[in-house]
């Protein structure tokens, strides 16, 4: 039930903010410990290797992560520009998405941190960029063109 409800408010009700939550398991490589995130999704049905935070958003949890093993970020999550400067947040925007409209659903997205610096202009880019999973479509029930970020406290 939950999984329909977050998919129907997403994209129907076009939902804006969300608190959501990550843990770490320790993982052990040779001589050294790593910590693997992934996403708190309870009454997740599937295997949990499908909730790993992988491709920048790892990175994510680490800067936003309140302890070793968790994380509790805000979202806003909206299709304009979110006007909320001064208050905390990192904002990502969503490089445009390509491809068949099952591509889409099933590929996941890519963000960018806004705005946007790149290697060209000198200038060294201190926030990650991230791709999220298509499990994003149970969290959020959609790929919003602007995700903005901060630790909840």
């Amino acid at each position: 039930m939950t999984l329909i409800y977050n998919v129907l408010v997403g994209c129907l009700l076009k939902k804006k903010h969300y608190v959501v939550s990550f843990y770490s398991k320790p993982f052990v490589l040779s001589d050294h410990t790593i910590y693997r995130w992934y996403y708190d999704f309870k009454g997740w049905a599937f295997s949990e290797d499908y909730l790993e935070m992988v491709a920048g958003a790892d990175t994510l949890c680490n800067k936003y992560k309140d302890s070793i093993n968790r994380c509790t970020i805000e979202i806003l999550a909206t299709d304009s520009y979110p006007a909320i400067e001064g208050i905390g947040y990192d904002i990502y925007r969503r490089r445009p998405l390509c491809g068949t409209f099952m591509d889409k659903m099933t590929f996941g997205a890519d963000y960018d941190y806004y705005p946007y610096v790149s290697e060209y202009n000198d200038i060294k880019q201190t926030k990650p960029d991230f791709w999220i999973c298509p499990v994003t479509l149970f969290v959020l029930g959609r790929y919003p063109k602007w995700i903005a970020i901060k630790r909840k406290s």
